[in-house]
């Protein structure tokens, strides 16, 4: 945690060094008192106050032994090696962390690998709809920009999955064959309130996590494959993804 503070810090007027270049010892055998020279500049602008500081008390807590070699270590893994499994559960685990509760749910759902990804995409709100595209690249021009499954509004995720004709009529038929426990959350509000509600262990709600993930996950293919295969299919297969 402390390497990438120094060697990236910007205020530093050296760069990418490593901890010793800051760090000498007051004698062979002292392990705790060093001292630190980070060769700041003389002014530090006052965006920067809020780094130093915290630099400041990392440095404070270190305990140094200056015949050994500087070394990375991952604390949230037994084997101080990073991965990406272990970063993820030290997001979960972190009660200040802001990482959406219905992750814990979807990435331990017994479905496609592919599926749980376009799950997170939706929840993260990192799905390319045309509004998305058009946003992040204004200079495009897009056409046509309405939504391909009823070629009327704009497309934009709440309208993709919730609010076209053929979202919709796909979503009545699901409530009507589950018997009204998966219904139509009409927003990514209503989703997202939806699989708060689904957190825990019962199979109940692993069944209706699923579908409502199986009918999004079936929209999306539609609408791509209409899209970019120029195919369309009736409404019955959608929602008929995740097996």
């Amino acid at each position: 945690m402390m390497e990438p503070l120094l060697s990236k810090c910007s205020l530093s007027l050296h760069q990418n060094q490593p901890i010793s270049f800051f760090a000498s010892f007051r004698n062979e055998i002292d392990e705790i008192n060093c001292v630190w020279n980070l060769h700041l500049p003389n002014r530090i602008p006052a965006r920067f106050h809020d780094e130093k500081c915290n630099l400041l008390n990392v440095l404070e807590q270190a305990r140094l032994h200056p015949n050994l070699e500087d070394k990375r270590i991952w604390n949230f893994d037994p084997s101080n090696i990073f991965t990406c499994k272990s970063f993820f559960h030290s997001l979960i685990d972190d009660p200040s962390s802001h990482v959406h509760q219905a992750f814990k749910g979807l990435w331990k759902a017994m479905i496609p690998s592919k599926a749980k990804f376009f799950g997170w995409l939706l929840l993260h709100g990192g799905l390319n709809t045309y509004e998305k595209l058009q946003r992040r690249m204004p200079h495009l021009f897009i056409s046509p920009h309405c939504c391909f499954m009823c070629m009327m509004e704009s497309e934009n995720v709440n309208h993709l999955f919730f609010q076209c004709n053929v979202a919709c009529q796909v979503w009545d038929r699901w409530d009507v064959f589950s018997g009204g426990l998966v219904s139509n959350p009409r927003s990514m509000f209503g989703l997202k309130a939806i699989s708060d509600r689904l957190i825990g262990k019962s199979r109940r709600k692993h069944i209706i996590g699923v579908a409502t993930l199986a009918i999004l996950w079936g929209l999306w293919l539609e609408r791509n494959k209409r899209l970019f295969e120029d195919k369309e299919q009736s409404i019955e297969p959608c929602g008929n993804q995740v097996n």
